[in-house]
């Protein structure tokens, strides 16, 4: 199997990177904002270095100060092919960050009284299996259970693959395993914010300009709570779409152990104190190999919350920093390996702040970036090992059919396209077809996609050789194939089942 090179994928120049650079209305605001945006300004450069390095083909950005949008930076293009700039109002699927309006949806039952953080979550699903995990444990990312966050159970809506649907999520859901005790730490896993949608039903995709709106009502919503004599609260409290934003933040798991800062997971949302190395959702810490960069040296303690997006396709990062009202809002529409909003998320903020100490987060992407691509040579080369130079001893068409999971419900579909053709394998339910099967071995196959190829038709990169491994089961005689195993999740190693029918 040849591996493509890397990196043929079209992507803007740099200076097609400033197609948008935004309005500026810092001079309007009293205060400093003039200073912030002056130092935004100056990490434009840094910010094109960065989607260079990563072929990013379009990016939106925002931030936010004393409730207004004091800085824009769209960049890149919506559509490569005919050069659609992106813009404020451009469409981005937006996967994780979407958990903040399903935790406030959630928020809003609670203090209405018509919801629990302490109800069961198989009280309002009685299928579910997991019958002691709460609302709270699904909105903390506290059940233990695995973090089965792959893309077999893709589906379309519109133009955007999304996860799982209704006939989907509880099936899967119940097919997680026990990865810890319940409560007992943080593993994030979208499939339980997912199974809240059925509950009620959150947005998948959103503007830079709508995330915008939501991030200034959540700070002014802060302030307003923190800031207010009692009596007021009440008052306005009754007027608010955030009647109490200590439902949405107040923590409800601690996030990783021994470090310095203490962050924990929130209702939707990740939080600390700076100075702080965050970054813990998104897919960076386990490409730099070494401890993410701490975030704020330097300046007086302030409050960050955020959360991060790991989509297919696209990644996203949302920032608020509700003691200066301020919020930063990043989104791409490309995976290319690693998390590029994380580090321009992390960069703006750093301006935004004005740290003394500074991160050289262009610097940090290359490394980030590289790593990506090293573990993708690494997994080609794994994935030759034992390779068989001969074919499979049985005729292709034994292999082809149609394979159905008893467990989450999805179908594979094996054939060929013409007589001479390798096989292909097409995903039901997931719209990925004429996926090329090449033959490892006996009765196994790889279907390991270029980068480019990746990159493309939106693939998530998995670290794990087995991923891209199907493998067939003959009946006991060995004459027939009757089942084929895939290991689509690394937390079930033994795999997922597909009966042919």
């Amino acid at each position: 199997m040849q591996v493509d090179p890397f990196l043929i994928l079209p992507t803007p120049s740099v200076s097609d990177y400033d197609v948008d650079p935004g309005t500026n209305r810092a001079e309007t605001i009293a205060g400093s904002p003039g200073e912030i945006v002056q130092r935004l300004d100056k990490a434009r450069d840094a910010i094109a270095e960065i989607l260079k390095e990563n072929h990013i083909v379009g990016l939106a950005s925002h931030v936010i100060f004393k409730g207004e949008i004091i800085w824009t930076a769209n960049m890149g293009y919506r559509d490569m092919d005919q050069k659609k700039p992106v813009d404020s109002d451009t469409i981005f699927p937006i996967g994780a960050l979407s958990q903040g309006f399903t935790a406030a949806c959630v928020a809003q039952q609670v203090y209405r009284k018509g919801l629990s953080y302490d109800n069961k979550i198989s009280d309002f699903l009685p299928q579910v299996n997991n019958s002691d995990a709460t609302v709270g444990d699904l909105l903390g990312h506290r059940t233990g259970l695995q973090t089965s966050d792959h893309w077999p159970h893709i589906f379309d809506v519109g133009d955007f693959p999304c996860k799982v649907n209704d006939r989907t999520i509880i099936p899967t859901y119940n097919n997680l395993g026990p990865r810890a005790t319940l409560r007992s730490q943080f593993l994030h896993n979208g499939i339980g914010y997912a199974l809240l949608g059925k509950i009620v039903s959150p947005n998948m995709m959103s503007t830079t300009n709508d995330l915008a709106k939501y991030c200034i009502a959540l700070n002014r919503a802060w302030k307003r709570q923190r800031h207010t004599k009692d009596v007021e609260i009440q008052t306005l409290r009754r007027k608010q779409v955030f009647p109490d934003v200590d439902l949405l933040f107040n923590p409800l798991q601690a996030i990783g152990t021994g470090e310095k800062a203490n962050k924990s997971h929130a209702a939707g949302w990740a939080t600390c104190t700076l100075p702080a190395v965050i970054g813990d959702i998104g897919a960076n810490p386990e490409l730099m190999k070494t401890q993410m960069p701490e975030l704020g040296t330097g300046i007086a303690p302030v409050t960050l919350i955020w959360n991060q997006s790991r989509y297919h396709g696209t990644h996203g990062f949302v920032g608020l920093l509700p003691g200066y009202e301020a919020a930063v809002i990043v989104l791409s529409n490309t995976t290319t390996g690693d998390d590029t909003p994380d580090w321009i998320g992390q960069l703006l903020i750093q301006a935004t702040l004005g740290n003394p100490y500074k991160n050289n987060y262009a610097f940090l992407a290359g490394i980030s970036a590289r790593n990506a691509r090293q573990e993708y040579s690494e997994l080609a080369e794994k994935l030759q090992q034992g390779r068989q130079t001969k074919g499979p001893t049985r005729p292709l068409s034994d292999y082809c059919g149609e394979y159905e999971s008893a467990v989450s419900g999805e179908s594979i579909t094996i054939r060929k396209q013409r007589i001479k053709s390798p096989l292909v394998m097409t995903i039901w339910g997931a719209s990925l077809g004429g996926i090329p099967l090449h033959h490892h071995h006996g009765d196994v196959f790889t279907w390991f996609l270029s980068w480019n190829q990746m990159a493309e038709q939106q693939f998530p990169l998995v670290h794990d050789a087995q991923f891209y491994t199907i493998q067939f089961q003959p009946n006991k005689s060995g004459t027939l194939i009757e089942s084929l195993i895939w290991v689509n999740d690394s937390a079930k190693p033994e795999g997922e089942v597909f009966a042919r029918i």
